[in-house]
């Protein structure tokens, strides 16, 4: 039954897409474009379910957002889209991140999760390149949410990709507060922000 609605829900969000304002659909695939004066849209659907939400800066030909799921509920769906459509839509190129003065006063291990812990490795670069930068102690590490069981308990925090939201309910109530919820905008868009001031307020 699962299936028979993730099937139902890529259907109506390729249609629902498609006739939106502005819309071009891809003739040798099945992709939807938008174009706007600083920015090309890409959204484009694989099999299992799967799609992928690309912009890209026209002048740099710099993508500045990025995120590809799997569709397991509307809800989902509807939330990443609309992430997708703020981020087109913006006037101006999303401002770099600010530095946030951040301070800590002993080692900080992080995980970050997703379904197989690819879609978090890039997050995890600019992460960990920040620190460096910064000369903060802090650990990154990126796993399948699958894995969290047997490895949980070597990290202070584990911060949960949207990709697999639906999970987040389900790991805060077994691991605690210890476990964050990435916004998919944030998460798109490279933005850092969300997991430093996460840690600010711990």
């Amino acid at each position: 039954m699962d299936q028979y609605y993730q099937n139902l829900y890529t259907t109506i969000a390729y249609n629902w897409i498609g006739s939106l304002d502005h819309a071009k659909k891809g003739k040798s695939s099945k992709s939807i474009c938008f174009c706007k004066k600083n920015y090309h849209g890409k959204i484009s659907f694989f099999n299992q379910n799967v799609i992928e939400l690309m912009v890209e800066d026209i002048n740099t030909k710099e993508t500045i957002f990025y995120l590809h799921f799997e569709i397991k509920n509307l809800r989902m769906l509807i939330e990443n889209i609309r992430t997708f459509f703020k981020c087109l839509n913006q006037s101006d190129k999303q401002q770099e991140s600010q530095n946030i003065n951040f301070t800590m006063n002993r080692q900080i291990n992080i995980l970050l999760t997703c379904t197989t812990g690819l879609t978090t490795s890039y997050y995890a670069y600019l992460l960990e390149d920040y620190f460096q930068k910064n000369h903060l102690d802090i650990t990154i590490d990126a796993v399948g949410y699958q894995e969290l069981e047997r490895i949980q308990n070597r990290y202070d925090y584990i911060f949960v990709a949207p990709q697999i939201a639906y999970q987040y309910i389900n790991l805060h109530e077994r691991y605690g507060d210890k476990v964050f919820l990435i916004d998919s905008y944030d998460f798109a868009t490279g933005n850092i922000d969300a997991v430093l001031n996460n840690l600010k307020e711990r």
